[in-house]
């Protein structure tokens, strides 16, 4: 028997492994190549080449985007530690300074619609209602890790900064879901649906940041915190998931020098969006920092 050679799938193109019985259909083991295999005899050649052939072609234009992708990532990165070594020449470094590059949220407010307000509206009866088919939890509903108190005001530092980039996609929904309500239903069992629909509305602000959640505003979110999402209070990017580390490390972080990108945590990877560098800061405990750069830099 002469050598194994590689194998293509007839579906995909991707090879296969060496180990592959040349008795076995020649494909891959994604659900979509093996459907439309076993769909080849119905459809006829002509259809199933002609759909091997848009598979193809959208799996080229894929690979061609993530190469694209990768690019502007290096490229922003290398732009990014120019940035920080103009930042250390000017204002030094060593332990306990971190380094991150954050998104940006929306720096703009308009009034609150009244279609986003039905649409919010709706969503909280919807979730609401479905919380109250069951009677109050006598447990907490389970919910993600807690995030750590370093008793440090350098988290929240670094989100005003930011100026909430990942609460973009919160939208007319605010990552509210029916747990959200069994876990305030926990802390008061005597709360009625209408209360709870009530309070939610009641705390609608005037002025919600453009294209973003309608709970955000350029202070920070309307919303008590003990009535938003889990996710709103337990997500952390990896910037700040970087600095609950470095907090806990010895020595801690005291200082955090940062420099924004203009996309928001959502739309950072965009190959059409302009994600450049508007604005650069230093964060320590008792103050957040404008900084400047030399312009050849």
């Amino acid at each position: 028997m002469g050598p194994l050679t590689p194998t293509q799938c007839i579906v995909c193109d991707k090879s296969l492994p060496l180990w592959q019985s040349a008795g076995m259909a020649p494909c891959c083991g994604d659900p979509a190549c093996k459907l439309l295999l076993a769909q080849r005899g119905q459809m006829g050649e002509f259809l199933f080449q002609h759909q091997v052939a848009q598979g193809r072609a959208r799996a080229r234009e894929r690979a061609e985007e993530a190469r694209a992708v990768a690019a502007r990532a290096a490229a922003e990165a290398a732009e990014s530690e120019r940035a920080f070594e103009a930042l250390r020449a000017q204002r030094g470094t060593g332990p306990g300074v971190l380094e991150a590059v954050l998104p940006s949220g929306p720096r703009r407010t308009r009034p609150v619609s009244a279609r986003r307000r039905a649409a919010y509206e709706a969503h909280l009866r919807a979730i609401v209602a479905e919380a109250f088919t069951e009677p109050p939890p006598d447990a907490p509903p389970p919910a993600p890790p807690a995030t750590p108190e370093l008793g440090s005001r350098l988290p929240e530092r670094l989100c005003t900064a930011c100026g909430g980039g990942c609460c973009t996609a919160g939208k007319e929904h605010a990552y509210l879901i029916p747990a959200s309500i069994q876990r305030l239903r926990f802390q008061d069992p005597s709360l009625q649906p209408e209360q709870i629909v009530q309070f939610y509305l009641r705390h609608i602000p005037a002025q919600a940041c453009v294209n973003s959640c309608v709970n955000q505003t350029r202070q920070g979110c309307a919303l008590p915190r003990e009535w938003r999402s889990d996710t709103c209070n337990t997500w952390a990017c990896k910037p700040l998931q970087a600095l609950y580390a470095g907090l806990q490390a010895e020595p801690p972080v005291h200082t955090v020098r940062v420099l924004r990108r203009r996309q928001d945590q959502w739309t950072q990877t965009l190959l059409q969006a302009d994600n450049g560098i508007v604005a650069r800061a230093e964060l320590r405990e008792d103050a957040l920092l404008n900084l400047r750069i030399p312009r050849d830099d």
